[in-house]
Parts: C-alpha cells; sequence; structure tokens
C-alpha cells in the first residue's frame, strides 16, 4: 500500500483558481491552501517561455456585472448555463434607445507587443456581434447563425465552433499596441460592414447575446481559458527544472530598472557608438518584443541607466540575452568597477571582471538570463549597463566593428542576495509582493500527539530567513523547518542545525512522538531532538509559524501524516 493512502494532506502545484492551491488529499475545500501576493508576478511556462501571471490580463473575466465593465447602452443579466456547463453566463441586452450597444474594459498602458482578444458567445435574439479595439477603432465582426466572419480593419478574427451553439470568437492585433480596450459589441441584423461605434441602431430593451469568459493575452493566438477577478493571488506553477512544475515562493523584490524590455526609450542612456533597433527577435516570452543591440564604430558601446540606492547595497541585476552575430556581452553592476563581466554565448562561460557573483539560466531557443550580484560600499549612483562585448576583458570603450547581441528583460533588486524571476516594468518601477501560503483550522489533519512532517523542494538562496512548517499560529508552538543568515534551522522541541547547500533538492520528513522527534534527509537519518511536543497545532504555513519569514523555495510536494512513520518508512519516504 502506498504511503499516501495514510496522509491527512497532500499538496502538489497541482490544480488552483485565484487565491487557492488545491490540495491532493483531501480532495475538499478543508486541504486548500490560501494564496496571498496582491500583486501580479511572472513564471516559466510548460514551454519554457516567461509567462505573466495570471497570462490572462483581465479582471472579473466572467463577472460581466462587476464595476470593471462599462456598459455602453446596454444592461447584462446573470444565470445562463455557459461552455462550462455552470449557470456564469450572462445575457447582454441592448437598451430601446438609438445607439450603438456594448460592453468594454479598460487597461493600463500595456508593453508594445502583439495581443490576442477572446470571448466566448452565443446568439439570443441578435446573432451579429463584434469585437474592436475602443482605444484605435480595429475591429472584427461575426455572423453566429453561419459562424463565419464578416468583416475586419487591422485585426485578425478566428471564429470556433463550440457545443450548444456557443462560439469562441478572438481578435489579435496585427501591429504593436500601447494601450488596448477590449469593447464587444451587439450588431443590428442588417449590420453588413463597418466599425460598429458608427453605426448606432435603435434597440428594443430586450434583445441582445450571451456572452462568457472573455480574455486578453500578449500572445499571436488565444491560450486556454483562465478564469480571473482581481488577478493578484494566483499560485505560480514554474517549470524552471523541467516538465513537472514546482510552486515558485519568493520574497517581495522590487525591479528599479524602468522600460525593461525597451531599450529603445529615452530612458536608457546609449554610448556614441551604440544603438538599438527595437522588436527585431523573439523573446524568451514568445513574442517579437526583443531589441537588438549593435556596436559600430570608435567610442562607448553601452546601453545604461545609472540607479540611486546609497551606499553598501546589494544589488542583483539579471538581464536576457542571445547571441546575434557576436559570442560576447557584458554586463556591468557597479559604480566602482568600470570594466563589465563578459559572458561567452559559445562558451557559456563568465569571466568576472568585478568581483561580482555570476551566474546564468539557459532557456529555450539559444536565449541566456545573465545574473550578477555585486555590493557597492562607495557609490550612491549605481551604474547598470550592458555591452557588445569586443573581448573578455570588457571595456565599456573599444572599437567594434557592426557588432549584435539581442536583449531583453532587464533587473536591478535592491538589497537582494540573489535575482529572482523577472518583473516587467513600463514607465516605473515595478514591485512584486511575497507569496504568502497557509492554511489554519486544521488541528484535524496535524497529529496532535504523533505525526510526520514532509517536503520535497529546493531552497534558492539561504541567507534570507524562509521557514515552512505547522503551529498553532504563533512561534510559542510549532515544528518548522528553514534558513535563515547563512544555515538550515529546525525549531521543535527546542532547535538543531543541518548541513545543507542552496540550490539542491531535497526530501526532508520530521517524524515525531510525545518526547522526541527524527529528521530524515534524503533517505538518512540526520539529526534526533527531544524534548516537549508543541501543543495545539492547527496551521500549516509557508513560514515561521506566524505569517512572517515567508518561504521562499521551489517546492514539489508537502505532506502531513497523522501517525509517525518507521524509520523504514522514513527512509523510503525521503529517498531521491
Amino acid at each position: 500500500m502506498s504511503l499516501l493512502n495514510s496522509a491527512s494532506l497532500v499538496v502538489t502545484p497541482n490544480g488552483y483558481k485565484e487565491g487557492t492551491l488545491y490540495s491532493v488529499i483531501p480532495n475538499t475545500t478543508l486541504g486548500d491552501m490560501t494564496v496571498v501576493r496582491a500583486t501580479t508576478a511572472t513564471r516559466v511556462n510548460n514551454a519554457g517561455l516567461i509567462e505573466v501571471v495570471p497570462y490572462n490580463l483581465m479582471t472579473y473575466s466572467q463577472v460581466f456585472s462587476n464595476a470593471i465593465w462599462t456598459k455602453d447602452n446596454s444592461t447584462v443579466t446573470s444565470g445562463f448555463t455557459s461552455p462550462s456547463g455552470a449557470a456564469d453566463a450572462f445575457k447582454l441586452i441592448e437598451l430601446a434607445t438609438t445607439a450603438v450597444h456594448n460592453i468594454y474594459i479598460s487597461f493600463a498602458t500595456l508593453s508594445l507587443g502583439v495581443y490576442t482578444t477572446s470571448i466566448y458567445i452565443k446568439k439570443a435574439e441578435r446573432f451579429k456581434v463584434a469585437v474592436a479595439d475602443r482605444n484605435s477603432g480595429v475591429y472584427v465582426s461575426y455572423n453566429l447563425n453561419t459562424g463565419t466572419i464578416i468583416d475586419s480593419l487591422s485585426l485578425v478574427g478566428t471564429i470556433e465552433s463550440l457545443d450548444n451553439d456557443w462560439y469562441r470568437l478572438t481578435a489579435t492585433t496585427s501591429s504593436s499596441v500601447s494601450v488596448y480596450v477590449p469593447q464587444f459589441f451587439i450588431l443590428q441584423d442588417s449590420y453588413t460592414t463597418g466599425y460598429p461605434i458608427n453605426l448606432p441602431y435603435l434597440g428594443n430593451g430586450t434583445s441582445g447575446i450571451y456572452i462568457w469568459g472573455a480574455q486578453f493575452v500578449e500572445s499571436s493566438t488565444a491560450k486556454d481559458y483562465l478564469r480571473t477577478e482581481t488577478r493578484l493571488n494566483i499560485p505560480r506553477l514554474d517549470y524552471s527544472n523541467g516538465t513537472c512544475p514546482s510552486l515558485l515562493v519568493e520574497p517581495q523584490r522590487t525591479n528599479l530598472l524602468n522600460y525593461s524590455e525597451q531599450f529603445n526609450n529615452a530612458y536608457w542612456e546609449l554610448g556614441s557608438v551604440a544603438s538599438v533597433t527595437a522588436n527585431t527577435t523573439i523573446s524568451p516570452d514568445g513574442t517579437q518584443n526583443a531589441d537588438t543591440l549593435t556596436a559600430n564604430g570608435a567610442g562607448q558601446l553601452f546601453v545604461r541607466n545609472n540607479i540611486y540606492l546609497g551606499t553598501a547595497q546589494t544589488c542583483s541585476n539579471s538581464i536576457f540575452a542571445k547571441k546575434a552575430n557576436h559570442r560576447y556581452v557584458g554586463l556591468r553592476n557597479s559604480g566602482t568597477v568600470s570594466a563589465h563581466d563578459v559572458f561567452d554565448f559559445d562558451t557559456k562561460t563568465w569571466t568576472n571582471n568585478s568581483g561580482a557573483t555570476l551566474s546564468y539560466d539557459e532557456l529555450p531557443n539559444g536565449w541566456f538570463r545573465l545574473k550578477s550580484v555585486n555590493t557597492d560600499a562607495v557609490n550612491l549612483n549605481y551604474y547598470w549597463s550592458v555591452i557588445p562585448a569586443v573581448s573578455t576583458a570588457g571595456a565599456e570603450t573599444n572599437t567594434a566593428s557592426n557588432l549584435n547581441v539581442y536583449i531583453w528583460g532587464a533587473q536591478a533588486e535592491q538589497n537582494a542576495s540573489y535575482p529572482t524571476s523577472y518583473i516587467p516594468t513600463t514607465s516605473a518601477a515595478v514591485t512584486r509582493n511575497a507569496d504568502e501560503i497557509s492554511k489554519t483550522g486544521i488541528s484535524a489533519l496535524i497529529g496532535q500527539t504523533e505525526g510526520t512532517l514532509f517536503y520535497d523542494l529546493v531552497f534558492p538562496q539561504n541567507s534570507e530567513a524562509s521557514y515552512i512548517g505547522v503551529s498553532n499560529g504563533t512561534t510559542a508552538n510549532r515544528i518548522i523547518f528553514g534558513c535563515e543568515s547563512n544555515s538550515f534551522f529546525i525549531f521543535g522541541y527546542g532547535s538543531t542545525t543541518l548541513s545543507l547547500n542552496v540550490g539542491t533538492r531535497y526530501k526532508i520528513a520530521l517524524a515525531y512522538n510525545a518526547t522526541n522527534m527524527l529528521v530524515y534527509v534524503n533517505g538518512v537519518l540526520t539529526n534526533t531532538l527531544t524534548g516537549t511536543l508543541p501543543s495545539g497545532l492547527s496551521r500549516l504555513g509557508f513560514d515561521s509559524g506566524a505569517g512572517s519569514q515567508n518561504l521562499i523555495s521551489s517546492v514539489n510536494s508537502v505532506i502531513l501524516f497523522p501517525t509517525r512513520l518507521t524509520n523504514a518508512e522514513l527512509a523510503t519516504l525521503t529517498t531521491l
């Protein structure tokens, strides 16, 4: 019999919705973890691409009654059967007035790119509809009787037939945009062509169409529909480590660099022989929005910006780079050292010219995320710059002959001992909040007189305080494991340290009873603690036990057992 059959709680990077990570065991809401971040974030998806979480950029994508949706000479009513089979579709009804009849949602300024709008629509009394951009006047119109496109202007449309007369309509921008306002029109039966905003008609107050599942994604095609509400608390299932996802849990960080994907913006200073050509190749997010950085002539090679930090600040810097016609790219992150550290695309090696801690991640399609961590103890202005390096010396001024590299996704994180996931920016710095994950009121799932806690995870660093475990909601009664100040700790029955390495996957089990606790790591008994069993355990938290020192990790699974497993079972459970 599998050990999982005796588990009381199993949490893996599996099913989720906004604000919730579903438990595998139990298959009820009792074990579902609460996820709070209050910002969007990014992940590596199963295609190896950087993706905003959630990728549906609309808020309240099914709740058309929400005030975020502007009803233009129309109203909505709820309770109709949707493509999901639930009674969660709305009817969009035209008012009895001579006007255009539509519903739309506004976005803030977007990064330049190609976007696709989609929505599920079913005919009611009306059978002609349109998807448009209220900001620019482009549109696609559709006939729901025939399942065909009627007319279009500067948008590429598709119409997909589904069951029960539902269709999924899509409209893709054919050129880059900066502001987009998706708009969905009811059209009169006699419509033949033209932008709907210019074609008012007299509504009757009862006719309309059914709508469900609106979506707006940065892609040249539609993605699988993803429901959203506030968009802020979706857990991140990250595929950085392979074909199986891990739950990405990170601290709060801010990308201090503006226009992180737009190096042709005036925010970025160009050296005398440097130039940037925008949107020349497919970036790590799968769209054509990466830039070419060129150095040609005698002079300064850089694209750069200066960031005000204050002295004695550690800054973690990163950029996505790809070889064009040149094998070297230089990254500088110091106010005291002018030479750039140089990465060789051909050998996948760094030349360290600054004393920084250097690393890289290799992505699909020739892209690398280059990472540099450095402390500047003197300068207030922190120089962040990239060059197509002439050689491994990394000189900022040199003679270059048409050297080209592709760049995308610049990031600088203050007071940061390592670079975290990419945070896109436009006209201002952007902060991604910490991932806070916990579940309270589960004393029935936590062994009160004996039990076992199991974790399968990877810590990306061990200098920032980071814990996971069970407690009574305070730090006075808890059994937790984590890292702090470059050491790994276990608290409960006193405390002890573990000899572990960051960046390494570990399977760890803490098996306890009334008087002691055994610690197994990767199949081996490493520690035995004696003392008093903490009481009133009712909370599982990816933190110190009371909501602080949140876990920073890639989590593969967390399992609770209401009994203390045998030594043989602990060895089997934790063996990699």
